[in-house]
């Protein structure tokens, strides 16, 4: 199934501020701009609507009804989104997004980039931190607060810290609460004033998450690693045998090496070249940049699927090389 930025409307379903993103869509919006202004021009202006399941029966006329299940659909397009137990209560877009625009507002950040995917089931908006950091060579590094919320059952909203390294655009994502645990908040409950209020909570240690990224991506750019040890990584990574020499891994993984020898983007700057933080941004880059069937799919990747997964083992396994 595709994960697409949702187009079903015949438009793409993302808003930006500032340059085009990477994948290339989306309309473009003026900073600070208004909950209702973003959510029209992410085609986000829609709710989430529910009715009975009603089912037909072979050999019997009528329709029969499942009391225990609620169809949840859009409703600009009638599109279904999923079929969900009767205790689900979706968070509509627009409570998300003034709830979001609240917590930045008060905060010191701006929303950056808000749309969806897979024809309106993950809502995602996206804030930026006027906190960033500068690594040896001018590597600049900036913080995002991500904001996800799924129209899908037994998924909640969740929220992550991510960073963007700027000269490559490479995304790296990191769960907010201690312990790796990102903030979540489940389709159970009304997303009404208490709970948008213990959410914002949780979400004020956004700062502090990204200082300490700050400390591990220094440690990385400190930390020098040579290629053997670094195929060895992207082999753990992508699931190849770390035992087996350069030429011997699979394609992923020779270009994993070959962005981190010189290829990559940003891989000639201090701070990258032969060290952790080189190793990690190959990995993010090829997640970001070439993993998938589209620059579409790249997005889902990058920050909800595989390619996320892999990003995060890539650090752990760099930052225990470091240790």
């Amino acid at each position: 199934m595709s994960h697409d930025i949702d187009s079903s409307t015949g438009k793409a379903g993302i808003a930006y501020v500032g340059d085009v993103p990477w994948h290339g869509l989306g309309t473009q919006i003026k900073q600070g701009a208004s909950a209702k202004e973003i959510l029209r021009a992410a085609v986000l202006n829609w709710k989430v609507n529910r009715s009975i399941v009603q089912f037909s029966q072979e050999g019997k006329t009528g329709l029969a009804q499942d009391l225990d299940h609620q169809v949840i659909y859009r409703s600009d397009t009638g599109a279904v989104l999923d079929v969900t137990g009767k205790k689900y209560i979706p968070h509509q877009n627009s409570e998300v997004m003034d709830f979001f625009q609240e917590y930045v507002a008060a905060g010191d950040m701006f929303i950056d980039v808000a749309g969806s995917l897979n024809g309106g089931k993950q809502i995602w908006v996206l804030a930026k931190m006027q906190a960033q950091f500068n690594l040896p060579g001018k590597d600049n590094v900036g913080g995002y607060v991500l904001l996800m919320n799924p129209h899908q059952y037994g998924k909640g909203m969740i929220a992550k810290m991510t960073a963007i390294r700027v000269v490559c655009q490479n995304t790296l994502t990191a769960a907010l609460g201690a312990g790796g645990a990102s903030i979540k908040v489940w389709h159970t409950k009304e997303f009404n004033q208490a709970r948008q209020q213990e959410a914002k909570e949780k979400l004020g240690i956004a700062k502090e998450r990204f200082d300490a990224f700050k400390t591990d991506a220094t440690t990385l750019s400190k930390t020098k690693i040579d290629m053997k040890d670094a195929v060895k990584i992207f082999a753990q990574v992508t699931g190849g045998d770390p035992t087996d020499s350069r030429e011997d891994q699979s394609p992923t993984v020779r270009r994993l090496a070959d962005l981190f020898e010189g290829q990559g983007m940003g891989a000639d700057l201090q701070s990258a070249l032969g060290t952790g933080w080189g190793a990690l941004n190959a990995v993010t880059q090829w997640v970001d940049h070439e993993y998938g069937r589209s620059p579409n799919a790249r997005l889902n990747n990058a920050w909800l699927g595989r390619g996320e997964q892999m990003k995060r083992q890539a650090m752990a396994l760099l930052l225990e090389q470091a240790a």
